[in-house]
């Protein structure tokens, strides 16, 4: 009985060394299987040594797999850049329109604030949390009005008339 399963077992692992295997592309992945491709796939037979199918396909899988990562991160880079670039010309945009007012809005650079408000009375400068904060303030002699505007990191944060 022993003799009859062990001769069975080795039957098993030799029809399972000589087996075809087939390599296809089914919707642009790569796939190995038994059975031939569907027609239209380009098919290759292979004849492998025991373990040698599934570490090529191991190593297809994972480059197929790291290939694909790195271009999801290129997409999502150059997706934020796109973003960020439509903000940024929106932002201006609302800029222009507030200077041709007069008015300020948070987020503009100093020169929008200048051409908006003129050259301030005085800036001082400071630092505060970390961040380089100045505060420009402008004076109307005619009515002793006093305007003020907070810069942060080069961006205006508040304004006060």
């Amino acid at each position: 009985m022993k003799r009859t399963l062990s001769a069975f077992a080795l039957m098993a692992a030799s029809l399972a060394a000589e087996a075809e295997v087939y390599k296809c592309v089914l919707n642009d992945r790569l796939a190995y299987q038994s059975t031939p491709c569907a027609p239209g796939d380009d098919p290759t037979r292979l004849n492998p040594q025991p373990g040698e199918g599934l570490a090529q396909a191991r190593q297809d899988a994972e480059q197929s797999y790291w290939q694909k990562v790195k271009q999801r991160r290129a997409d999502a880079k150059a997706d934020a850049e796109r973003r960020a670039r439509e903000a940024e010309q929106k932002r201006r945009a609302a800029a222009e329109r507030a200077i041709d007012k007069g008015e300020l809005l948070a987020g503009m650079t100093p020169d929008e604030v200048q051409r908006a408000w003129g050259e301030p009375s005085s800036v001082k400068q400071s630092e505060f949390n970390g961040k380089k904060r100045e505060r420009w303030r402008y004076d109307n002699d005619d009515s002793g009005d006093v305007r003020t505007a907070i810069l942060e990191n080069g961006r205006l944060v508040r304004a006060s008339r």
